[in-house]
């Protein structure tokens, strides 16, 4: 393949010359030219034009499809002359001499397109293009402005069929549901399977390209989601205030604990019987009580968090219990800042002790027996007086 106007050469190679290697070579060129022109004239090959020649040619429908896909026009060109088919196989006799793969041996096909690239990226950079007067590959530079951006390129398919489109935007092939963009709902779309792709198309153009049998059977792209409303078709509705956290604790690394983001609540249940009736008169003051959210600034995973980098010699662990999300702060001198997981003050409680409150009362034991198993020696809960660690361990035996 050969550009007009810069003269910028692509040569591809292939095994063979049937229909599936040809536009394979097709796609090979495309890339390598980055850009695909409007109009392609080819020879008259009956990979390109199945009966007939010239303007009189009846295309093949297999290259109608690939270059409806890709976005050019096919120009037969008309034989017997000289400034239509002559040019074209000067093109190919020019494109095998600078190839020149007579000189030497190849380990691979790969071996000899490698080969083949490199030599006719020296061609370019040496040659003058005579349309513009600088080399080929300068003028080739300024050309691609004006070549359609490359698209998603069809590939050789050995399984084709037609799908609907679910509401929910999924494509169901072999076992595995791969989502397009939203403005195909409820339409049939074309799905081929090829060799490590599939390819979704709709009206001759592919819309969305994913892996072939991967491990994953169902495909998430956020982007088939978007974009404006149609005659036809509204988009989905945005994501509303809970939806954007969710999303946004999705997208946060993995050393996240971040259950207390999803819900705030002004207290957990009550685990005693006192911290039962205690919520019950709780209950009762809340219309009255408001709790503003607030940022979050660093969030924990399960190992906890060293202070060393903060110049503390300490320690922040994990300590679910009070609440999903319940962390304590320990340090190399056995003092714990434990929040509410102990609680040393009326109305809460009258002597200190372990939480009367809890989301999770099951984990509370465990989270105190990883504090006692750290070092922790002194207590400072987060409502009344600090309290030696020994009352805990008491407790819990």
């Amino acid at each position: 393949m050969v550009l007009s106007h810069s003269r910028k050469p692509a040569l591809v190679w292939s095994r063979s010359e049937d229909e599936l290697h040809w536009l394979s070579c097709h796609n090979g060129a495309y890339r390598r030219l980055c850009g695909v022109a409007a109009v392609n004239r080819i020879d008259n090959v009956k990979t390109g034009i199945a009966s007939g020649a010239g303007a009189w040619g009846v295309i093949n429908e297999t290259y109608r499809t690939y270059a409806r896909a890709v976005g050019f026009h096919v120009d037969a060109c008309s034989p017997g002359e000289g400034n239509a088919k002559g040019k074209v196989e000067a093109k190919v006799r020019l494109s095998r001499l600078l190839g020149d793969v007579g000189r030497r041996s190849y380990d691979s096909l790969e071996h000899l397109q490698e080969v083949t690239d490199r030599r006719l990226e020296a061609y370019c950079k040496r040659t003058v293009c005579p349309a513009t007067g600088k080399t080929i590959y300068e003028s080739w530079e300024q050309e691609m402005d004006h070549l359609a951006s490359l698209p998603i390129l069809p590939e050789p398919f050995d399984v084709v069929v037609t799908r609907p489109v679910h509401k929910d935007c999924m494509v169901n092939f072999e076992n595995h549901s791969y989502p397009v963009p939203f403005v195909h709902v409820e339409q049939v779309v074309e799905v081929r399977g090829c060799a490590g792709k599939v390819q979704i198309l709709s009206e001759g153009r592919i819309v969305r390209e994913y892996p072939r049998n991967s491990e994953e059977r169902v495909l998430i792209d956020p982007t088939c989601y978007e974009g404006k409303a149609t005659e036809r078709v509204l988009p989905p509705t945005p994501l509303g205030r809970m939806g954007r956290k969710l999303q946004e604790i999705w997208e946060m690394p993995v050393h996240v604990r971040p259950l207390d983001l999803l819900s705030i609540k002004p207290l957990p249940p009550g685990i005693t019987l006192w911290g039962k009736v205690f919520i019950g008169i709780h209950k009762l003051f809340m219309p009255l009580i408001t709790i503003t959210p607030v940022e979050v600034d660093v969030l924990l995973g399960d190992e906890g968090l060293s202070l060393a980098d903060y110049g503390i010699p300490g320690k922040i662990l994990y300590t679910p219990g009070h609440s999903s999300g319940s962390v304590s702060v320990l340090l190399n001198t056995g003092e714990a800042f434990v929040g509410d997981l102990a609680m040393n003050r009326f109305p809460l409680r009258l002597s200190p002790g372990p939480a009367i409150l809890g989301d999770e009362p099951d984990r509370i034991s465990a989270s105190w027996k990883l504090l006692l198993e750290h070092g922790a020696t002194t207590v400072y809960p987060a409502h009344g007086k600090p309290f030696p660690a020994d009352v805990i361990r008491k407790a819990l035996s």
